[in-house]
């Protein structure tokens, strides 16, 4: 038989096309039957045509198994489960078109066991944003008033100075420069004089 002879599918019947050949253990089959046949199905060369067929009546009948599912549930975004709780039935599918691509159900059942992983995504929204000025590294500092109400000039800590610059404190009397009050003079009869009143 050479390379380039006509082949038959030994499923259908129907003529195979020149790239359109899948082998069997005991023949051929075409590309149209073999679109047919389960995604879980491994070993198809091994299979014999009896098998294929076989095969091929139980997709049959998981089609019209489908017809009558009830879906409750999905879970999952790319691979999705789909739940029917009313039958107790479930597929796996990646399809949207899900009764067309009669995906294979299972009775709850049948599933003795189950492994998972668990993936996290995390998302970043870059935002262009134009003509906005940075913000301050620090916060402006408002500038010191150079005078009090009485006319009086302060130092660099908002103190009023007395005529020799010297700051004063809240009731007038000069500090020294660790900021303790400075004895006044002594009075009469070796008595300190009292510190002015608080300017009004």
């Amino acid at each position: 038989m050479g390379l380039f002879d006509k082949k038959y599918c030994d499923v259908c019947g129907n003529k195979i096309g020149l790239l359109g050949n899948h082998k069997l253990a005991n023949g051929n089959l075409c590309k149209d039957c073999n679109a047919q046949l389960s995604p879980w199905l491994t070993g198809r060369k091994q299979m014999t045509v009896q098998d294929i067929i076989a095969h091929l009546n139980y997709r049959a009948e998981n089609a019209r198994v489908l017809e009558m599912f009830q879906e409750t549930r999905v879970v999952g975004t790319n691979m999705q489960v789909h739940i029917d709780d009313v039958h107790g039935w479930l597929f796996f599918t990646r399809s949207t078109d899900w009764r067309k691509a009669n995906p294979d159900v299972l009775r709850f059942d049948q599933i003795t066991g189950a492994d998972y992983q668990i993936h996290e995504y995390e998302h970043q929204t870059a935002v262009e944003v134009e003509n906005v000025a940075p913000p301050p590294a620090e916060p402006p500092v408002p500038p010191a008033p150079a005078a009090d109400a009485f006319g009086r000039p302060l130092d660099e800590y908002g103190r009023p100075l007395d005529e020799y610059g010297r700051p004063l404190d809240e009731y007038g009397r000069p500090l020294d420069e660790y900021g303790r009050p400075v004895p006044p003079p002594p009075g009469p009869a070796g008595r300190p004089t009292p510190p002015p009143p608080p300017p009004r």
